[in-house]
């Protein structure tokens, strides 16, 4: 089953809806599948957040989903998207991604030993921009470029070679 979710049409404040679709397919002993047709179904927001709260209505008022504050619902899809919340509309809309309303729960549900999400993390490295670095040092551009360390390594050596020779006399 697919489902869509529409909430902003040409920079109007439409009414959320959810739409679910499922393709109707047709097939004749072993040959292939054929598309005939699509079922759908169109339900608002406020349709699925009665759902969410006549669900649980008959529960423990503990465990009720009808307090904002006591007990935070979500209905989710497949994906980790809210279809509906508890909580008031504006706050949580749905088709937001659960780990940007609710990281905490999204991180608990992902962990590999609950299994009920999948955690898949992709990296756009081209979106990556350098980072421009202004360089002091002329050992990068240079390597002809004498220092002071090497400079006194210079006159060391000079002096025991001019020593060796005979041409400098130590007293």
């Amino acid at each position: 089953m697919i489902i869509t979710l529409f909430s902003l049409l040409l920079n109007q404040v439409r009414p959320s809806t959810v739409h679910l679709t499922s393709p109707i397919l047709l097939t004749s002993g072993a040959g292939p599948a054929y598309v005939a047709g699509v079922a759908g179904a169109q339900l608002s927001a406020e349709y699925l957040q009665r759902l969410l709260l006549d669900a649980t209505a008959g529960t423990d008022s503990e465990w009720s989903c009808s307090s904002d504050h006591a007990l935070v619902c979500y209905l989710l899809d497949d994906a980790g998207h809210v279809l509906a919340s508890n909580q008031r509309l504006p706050g949580v809309e749905p088709g937001d991604f659960l780990g940007s309303v609710d990281p905490q729960l999204m991180r608990l549900l992902s962990d590999p030993q609950q299994g009920v999400f999948e955690a898949f993390v992709s990296r756009n490295f081209q979106a990556l921009c350098p980072d421009d670095l202004d360089c002091c040092s002329l050992g990068v551009r240079s390597v002809f470029v004498p220092t002071v360390d090497f400079l006194v390594y210079l006159l060391q050596n000079l002096t025991e070679v001019l020593q060796n020779l005979g041409y400098l006399l130590v007293r």
